[in-house]
């Protein structure tokens, strides 16, 4: 179930950690993946400095306070704390479904989750109804995923049998259930194994290769530069 390490780029036994570089990738295209920021833009600034190319995890922050960083070259996808319509309105929002090309790689962003706190948060205020996808959207998002079969996938949440593994792995309680999200994302990763799937949500470090996919979760404000 679990490989041998490998770089992000499937290169073997020179990867060490998820802040690690590999020696043996070359920098032809280079994104950086940040975990959570729930709206700590002071934080946020500090670790994308120095970046080019950043995309953020979704919990960013929007519907709480507003967007300090509208460079479009500094992207983010929805999580479930994120206001849907404020989103909508940022430059540099990526829309869930989008697909892009980069040099031989296909890679599709979703956003949305589920929340376990919803209970406790008010609705329009600190809670969205359609924090998650609707069934229809997800059913044309496996549609297009099938077409275009990504080699990376970028999403808030991840298939429900990794959080699985996740949860298991980092001694982490699992609240009982799961999500249309998690459920989507699941069929998805059934019927076609990208190389790569990076997502946030569940505020740990998390990097395990599980089928072929190499999944990696990064905690709040941790990042993670690779080359395409």
């Amino acid at each position: 179930m679990i490989s041998n390490p490998k770089c992000i780029n499937g290169h073997d036994l020179c990867y060490q950690g998820p802040n690690d570089n590999c020696p043996y990738c070359e920098k032809e295209y280079e994104i950086t993946f940040v975990g959570d920021i729930h709206g700590n833009f002071n934080a946020y600034k500090q670790i994308i400095d120095g970046h080019d190319n950043v995309i953020q995890l979704g919990d960013y922050g929007m519907g709480f306070v507003p967007n300090e960083v509208t460079d479009i070259n500094k992207r983010f996808i929805r999580g479930n704390h994120d206001d849907p319509r404020a989103c909508e309105k940022e430059p540099n929002y990526i829309h869930d479904g989008t697909i892009e090309h980069y040099n031989g790689e296909t890679m599709m962003f979703i956003g949305g989750a589920d929340s376990v706190d919803k209970h406790r948060r008010v609705e329009g205020v600190s809670w969205w109804r359609d924090e998650e996808c609707s069934y229809p959207q997800l059913l044309h998002f496996y549609d297009d995923y099938m077409r275009h079969k990504p080699t990376i996938m970028v999403t808030h949440d991840c298939p429900e049998e990794v959080s699985k593994v996740l949860c298991r792995t980092n001694n982490m309680t699992k609240f009982p259930g799961s999500s249309r999200t998690r459920n989507a994302l699941q069929n998805m990763w059934e019927n076609h194994k990208p190389r790569c799937w990076l997502f946030g949500h569940w505020h740990t470090s998390f990097d395990m290769t599980i089928l072929g996919t190499r999944f990696i979760c990064l905690n709040v404000n941790k990042k993670v530069t690779i080359n395409i």
